[in-house]
């Protein structure tokens, strides 16, 4: 028989309501719910509910018969009485955990798309790392047990030897006075590699892994990632992997995504032949010649159907080795939120657990925003401006994304693309916006291949948060 959309049972009558909350999933069993208020995923056996669900969906007056609307009655009635999750509080004054020192733009490497300010070529300066550090751990960030301290933003850290050994004393006296952990962690580009370099780097990161700039095959990195004489720099990246290695240090790579070459899997693919631990691979920033627009996202999608199969097939067949490569890649950040039901308030760090500090000692949401007056938030001296730094970035205040379904494990765009784009931190990036959805799509595809195997998805989650 034929049902008027206004009488379909609550919440299904309301098209509006439907697009910004529910999204229908293709699993490969079958098709599923994923409802945003409660962050479930439900199994739709009856198709002809799907059939009704996306006609409701598009405004259209669906033909149901009364078994399908006593289905949707109860099902609409089980997801309002599951557990709502309240978002997380904005304001994290005191849990402020992850210090960025952003203190010189000294690199030997000229990318192509770097995005640092290459007229600071002078060495660090000693005392403002650690300046920033004692703030750190005596303020904003005392409630934080672990400290993550990342050196050097926009420049190559080995580049400034005094200044990363004057922060690693600091920091062995911090743990000695307070008991807290505080991790350095440093990416390279494998070009320094001097005896003192790689002492006191090994030194520096006790165990922990080594972040490495390196772009996938040697023809692909060596295209953009050059020094300053023109010579591609994948062979010094290549040597150290294998110095790493050497002495059992695990190895994290981070790689530019062009559209020179949009093959994911390929990228990833090398990068594990080359022995590193894990890999994190981004599509390159708005402004560079090789950044995506909405016109490659078919070509992007096509390649990265290929890298969830994969991603699928290691989860089906127990592949430990292959997903805990990729667990931290851009593409699965749906996931973890999902499988932890941690809601995304805003696209990033900006504003929250993180912090940067410039070379004067000033403080700054988000390293690509530095010198930019209008996102200062206070300095080392003076303490942190609490005001500027928690102005609302979340995708509550942004065009577009409280109607969405994705916005609780997507959480939006770029700030510094919305720049690039339209002089605005909170416009949004259209490309990376439809890229965005298509992960948080795939990532719930993932999750319900894995509960129709019989396995809850959220018992991914002690994998997903072991280091």
């Amino acid at each position: 028989m034929k049902v008027k959309r206004e009488e379909l049972p609550s919440p299904f009558n309301d098209p509006s309501g439907l697009r910004s909350r529910f999204h229908l999933v293709r699993g490969r069993e079958g098709p599923w719910l994923f409802d945003e208020r409660s962050m479930e995923l439900v199994p739709l056996d009856d198709h002809g509910v799907v059939r009704a669900l996306e006609e409701a969906m598009k405004g259209t007056a669906p033909a149901v018969s009364s078994g399908e609307t006593e289905y949707l009655a109860e099902l609409g009635r089980f997801l309002d009485e599951a557990p709502a999750l309240s978002p997380p509080v904005y304001h994290t004054r005191s849990r402020v955990s992850n210090l960025k020192l952003a203190l010189s733009s000294r690199c030997p490497s000229d990318c192509a798309y770097c995005f640092r300010d290459r007229s600071q070529t002078a060495p660090a300066p000693l005392g403002v790392g650690m300046a920033a550090l004692d703030a750190m751990v005596r303020d904003h960030g005392a409630d934080a047990r672990l400290i993550v301290v990342s050196y050097n933003l926009t420049s190559e850290p080995l580049a400034d030897i005094p200044a990363l050994k004057e922060l690693h004393e600091r920091r062995l006296a911090l743990e000695r006075e307070t008991g807290k952990a505080i991790n350095i962690y440093v990416c390279t580009s494998g070009t320094i590699r001097s005896s003192e370099a790689l002492e006191l780097l090994e030194t520096v990161l006790r165990g922990n892994r080594l972040g490495l700039s390196i772009d996938g095959p040697r023809e692909v990195h060596d295209r953009f990632r050059r020094d300053a004489a023109g010579r591609g720099t994948w062979q010094d990246a290549r040597a150290m992997i294998d110095w790493a290695r050497s002495r059992g240090i695990g190895v994290e790579a981070q790689a530019v995504l062009t559209r020179a070459f949009p093959r994911p899997l390929r990228v990833l693919e090398s990068l594990l032949d080359l022995g590193v631990h894990s890999a994190t691979i981004k599509p390159v920033r708005c402004g560079f010649a090789e950044s995506f627009t909405t016109t490659d996202l078919p070509t992007l999608r096509d390649a990265y159907d290929e890298y969830f199969e994969r991603v699928d097939e290691a989860l089906r067949n127990g592949n430990k080795r292959f997903f805990e490569a990729v667990k931290h890649d851009f593409p699965l950040r749906p996931l973890w939120k999902f499988v932890l039901r941690t809601r995304a308030e805003g696209r990033c760090f900006w504003g929250s657990s993180h912090v940067v500090v410039d070379a004067q000692g000033r403080y700054w949401p988000c390293d690509s925003v530095v010198g930019r007056d209008e996102f200062l938030c206070g300095t080392v001296k003076d303490g942190i401006d609490w005001n500027a730094f928690h102005r609302d970035v979340s995708w509550r205040v942004r065009d577009g994304c409280p109607g969405c379904w994705a916005r609780g494990l997507c959480g939006g765009t770029c700030y510094v693309n919305g720049l690039e784009l339209g002089g605005d931190h909170l416009e949004i990036d259209p490309f990376e916006c439809g890229l965005s959805l298509y992960f948080t799509d795939k990532c719930l595809e993932l999750a319900a291949n894995i509960a129709a195997s019989g396995v809850d998805p959220r018992d991914l989650g002690p994998v997903l948060l072991r280091y």
